[in-house]
């Protein structure tokens, strides 16, 4: 949802991509930079809550799922600014009035690995083991405890 890039030329020559930092950048980028300069709870925030619906150099305007009732719009300003050096516009959309926006950070991870998991399912080996073995489950091995891993390379 972010504007193309511009490429500006300062009267130093220096580019101006300091002043218009989010002309070339995404949402996630931008939210990873908050992070990154120790806004965390803003950040968290930003990934979960926040629904883009306009994102452009100072303007932010989201909306958000109707149980959030906390007034956020502190927070993430003032982390913008610190992030970004420039003062922004952040404004909140009635839950009515949100049907343009993004879902937000934590969701459209939530849809990827949903779709990962039907599109593994599907595939027909994959189908034949759970006929086999109904009552089997598929196991992020990255996610799952490490505990009982003792397993022998020999066997």
């Amino acid at each position: 949802m972010a504007a193309a890039p511009v490429s500006q030329t300062g009267s130093n020559g220096a580019s101006a991509e300091a002043s218009a930092p989010v002309l070339a950048e995404s949402w996630e980028r931008l939210v990873e930079r908050v992070q990154n300069k120790g806004q965390h709870l803003a950040a968290g925030i930003m990934k979960m809550q926040v629904r883009v619906q306009t994102l452009q150099p100072g303007l932010l305007r989201f909306a958000r799922a109707a149980e959030f009732k906390d007034d956020v719009i502190p927070s993430i300003r003032d982390a913008l600014l610190e992030t970004t050096g420039e003062r922004w516009i952040v404004e909140e959309l009635p839950t009515d009035q949100g049907d343009g926006a993004r879902p937000t950070l934590v969701e459209q991870e939530e849809a990827s690995k949903a779709a990962e998991l039907a599109r593994i399912r599907s595939a027909p080996l994959v189908e034949a083991a759970f006929a086999a073995f109904p009552d089997a489950e598929l196991v992020d091995e990255a996610e799952a405890a490490p505990a009982n891993r003792n397993w022998n390379k020999r066997a």
